[in-house]
């Protein structure tokens, strides 16, 4: 592409420019076509394809060609094959020992995450060929596949947004359906099992929820004062946080206006104590443990306090759900 965006410019003009190489190559999708198994390996269900007649078309409308099997593992396994290209270099790039992506932490609520659904993506693909190589009777490959997928989700692991926490966290669940399916059909050699075994040991979900609400208490105190000083609530209005007792418009216009230095440090210090004093410590990594007690709390006192208070106009907008961000990082 041969424009180029300067780091003055705004987080939209990285989105236009990101769009813009994206669809120079596209690389075919799979999305939500066929296998089903996100979660099912904790009700003990094996993974299972069915595809439908608009799906066959889609894939050989990829492929450009009829596909030649009914067996629904090696449909798949065409659709994936073609995407091996692009598979081989991620692995050849993985072999590095560290990974940082471009974000734009200063542009705060603003900032773009187009990696996210990047990593979802080859996650999803490594995952769909793991479980390929466990039909083909190919332990082997299946668990080169799996450990590919484990190191995706690492690369976002030291990223404190609690989006990016929450799409690792993901990446790790679709990793361990074959998982569980090798263990299920005896097919690890125990010598595979002892791998596995300490590759998810390292995994430290509970860690990086921590980092998570750190990095949004951080966030929080930077909009509050980015707020104050550009008296625009515009500012906050793609965060990604429940809207507790949101304000009608016009008390919120006279807010912005005419809320004095008090309130704004009135809200960045509630903020940083509830994080502080609760969202961060709800869990525990050294001994493994979420206190749920911790998040009922977190939950009531936010609710109450936002209720009554009408002075936490930025609280009650950028205060993340940590009763649901905890409960899924103990899952």
């Amino acid at each position: 592409c041969a424009r180029q965006v300067h780091r003055s410019e705004t987080g939209k003009a990285f989105w236009q420019l990101w769009q813009e190489r994206r669809s120079e190559k596209r690389r075919p999708r799979l999305g939500s076509l066929g296998l089903d198994f996100d979660g099912t390996w904790r009700l003990g269900e094996r993974a299972r394809v069915v595809w439908k007649a608009w799906e066959i078309r889609s894939i050989e409308a990829e492929l450009g060609r009829p596909i030649d099997t009914n067996e629904p593992f090696g449909i798949l396994r065409q659709f994936v094959d073609q995407a091996t290209p692009d598979l081989e270099a991620i692995e050849t790039a993985l072999e590095r020992s560290h990974s940082q992506f471009p974000i734009r932490y200063e542009d705060n609520a603003g900032a773009l995450l187009p990696h996210l659904s990047e990593l979802k993506w080859l996650a999803r693909m490594f995952t769909f060929r793991a479980h390929i190589h466990l039909v083909a009777g190919e332990p082997a490959s299946a668990l080169k596949d799996i450990l590919t997928s484990l190191r995706l989700a690492d690369t976002i692991r030291t990223e404190p947004v609690l989006v990016s926490q929450l799409v690792r966290q993901a990446m790790l669940n679709m990793a361990m359906q074959p998982v569980w399916e090798g263990l299920e059909a005896r097919v690890w050699t125990a010598e595979q099992i002892a791998h596995l075994q300490a590759r998810l040991a390292s995994a430290d979900v509970l860690a990086g929820y921590q980092l998570a609400m750190r990095g949004e208490r951080t966030f929080a105190l930077d909009l509050a004062d980015i707020v104050e000083r550009e008296r625009n609530f515009a500012t906050i209005g793609s965060a990604n946080a429940p809207n507790y007792y949101p304000p009608s418009e016009q008390l919120r216009d006279k807010l912005i206006n005419y809320a004095p230095r008090g309130w704004y440090l009135h809200n960045k210090a509630f903020m940083a104590r509830l994080h502080t004093e609760v969202s961060v410590p709800a869990a525990d990594p050294v001994n493994h443990r979420v206190y749920l007690d911790r998040v009922r709390d977190y939950d009531a006192e936010l609710i109450d306090a936002l209720k009554d208070d009408t002075r936490l106009f930025i609280a009650r907008l950028v205060l993340p759900e940590v009763g649901k961000a905890a409960i899924r990082a103990a899952a």
